[in-house]
């Protein structure tokens, strides 16, 4: 069945986080409003669920839509500072590794840094896919996207050079593991939920 916009959810609930998190009011009156502006998000979602799909409950599990986005948000932040910090002395190192023979262009530098902050934004959710049913799921996922990233990777590379596969495998991440563990983790919480009542 097909799902509401996660992605709208989660921009959504980040906005009412941060609308909290700028006012004057004390830590109580915040946290109240931001649930307040979380489950008018929620509900206004809902309904444009069932406008659209028909009867149903769309609701995602908060906790770990909530969470869960905020964890990909740290991991990425993290790795993007790193990926800076690498990026900085990247020149250095590859000429004092390479005695002079290697250049690493800027293009190079951006494409890799993309691939380790998309890498880093599926972790939490591939975390919590470690069981039987979960790892299954990953791995399935990561044997379509082989031949994908392959064909993908040398499309690119015959028009862009090194840049290519590099931009082919962070595609094949984004694709295959961070958008298919979400669905697949909002898929599996609404279940649970379903089963407990």
């Amino acid at each position: 069945m097909l799902r509401p916009n996660i992605v709208a959810l989660l921009l959504a609930l980040t906005a009412a986080g941060c609308a909290g998190q700028t006012s004057s009011k004390s830590s109580a009156e915040e946290f109240t409003g931001v649930k307040q502006d979380v489950a008018q998000v929620v509900e206004d979602l809902q309904s444009a669920a069932v406008d659209k799909y028909g009867p149903g409950d769309y609701r995602p599990s908060l906790f770990i839509t909530y969470w869960g986005f905020r964890l990909m948000i740290l991991f990425g932040a993290i790795a993007a500072f790193f990926c800076l910090c690498i990026s900085v002395i990247a020149g250095w190192l590859a000429n004092f590794a390479s005695g002079g023979e290697v250049t690493l262009t800027l293009a190079l530098l951006i494409s890799f840094s993309a691939w380790m902050i998309i890498q880093a934004f599926q972790y939490p959710f591939g975390m919590y896919l470690t069981d039987r049913t979960g790892l299954r799921f990953q791995a399935l996922m990561v044997t379509l996207m082989l031949p994908i990233n392959l064909a993908v990777s040398w499309a690119l590379a015959t028009k862009y050079g090194a840049v290519g596969p590099v931009i082919g495998s962070a595609l094949g991440v984004l694709c295959f593991q961070v958008i298919a563990n979400l669905i697949f983790v909002q898929a599996r919480t609404r279940r649970a939920v379903a089963a407990e009542s």
